[in-house]
C-alpha cells in the first residue's frame, strides 16, 4: 500500500502543488503569523520561502526516494525485493517503465480534462457544446497542466528513470 500510494503521489503533480500551496498558507499563517496578501506584513515573502524549501524537499523525495526505500532493505522486505527485481531483471524494467510511462499520460490526461470541464450544470455543457467552446478551456488547462508537469519534474516515471541512474553510483560498489 505505502509503495502504490508513492506512485499515486509523484504521478498527480496538480494536486500534489494544490496540497503545497495549502500547506504553505498554512505555514505562514499559523508559524509566522501573517497573512498570505497582507501590505502591512511580510506574508507575501514567507509564502515564496516556504514554497521554494517545499519544492526542494519534494524534488528529493522524487528523485531519490526509491534509493532510498531500495537501502531500507530490512524494515521493508517487500518494496526492497520489488526494486531488486526491477533493477536486476532488464525485462521487468522495461515492463515497469512502460506501465509507469502510460499511468502518467492516463493521470495527465484525466487530470487535464477533469479540470477543464467546469461546468455548472447541464445546461452550461450543452451551450459550450453547441457553441464550439467546449475545448477550449481544456486547451488552456492543458497549457497549465503541462507547465505543472514540467516544473514537478514529470510524473512517476522519473522516479524511476533517476532509480536506475543513482543504481551505478550507490549500488554497484
Amino acid at each position: 500500500m505505502l509503495f502504490i500510494l508513492i506512485n499515486i503521489i509523484f504521478c498527480f503533480n496538480y494536486c500534489t502543488l494544490k496540497l503545497l500551496f495549502y500547506l504553505c498558507a498554512f505555514l505562514v499563517q499559523y508559524i509566522n503569523k501573517s497573512d498570505i496578501i497582507s501590505y502591512d506584513k511580510d506574508g507575501d515573502f514567507y509564502f515564496i520561502l516556504w514554497i521554494l524549501l517545499l519544492y526542494l524537499i519534494y524534488i528529493f523525495f522524487k528523485l531519490f526516494l526509491f534509493s532510498i526505500l531500495y537501502k531500507l532493505k530490512n524494515k521493508l522486505p517487500y518494496i526492497h525485493s520489488f526494486l531488486k527485481n526491477f533493477l536486476d531483471d532488464k525485462k521487468t524494467t522495461v515492463k515497469i517503465l512502460k506501465i509507469s510511462f502510460l499511468f502518467d499520460i492516463t493521470v495527465f490526461a484525466i487530470t487535464t480534462f477533469v479540470i477543464g470541464f467546469k461546468f455548472k450544470n447541464a445546461e452550461d455543457f450543452w451551450l459550450a457544446l453547441m457553441q464550439g467552446t467546449l475545448f477550449d478551456g481544456v486547451f488552456e488547462t492543458f497549457c497549465v497542466s503541462l507547465i505543472i508537469y514540467l516544473f514537478l519534474l514529470g510524473g512517476v516515471t522519473t522516479c524511476y528513470l533517476s532509480f536506475l541512474m543513482t543504481k551505478k553510483l550507490w549500488f554497484n560498489k
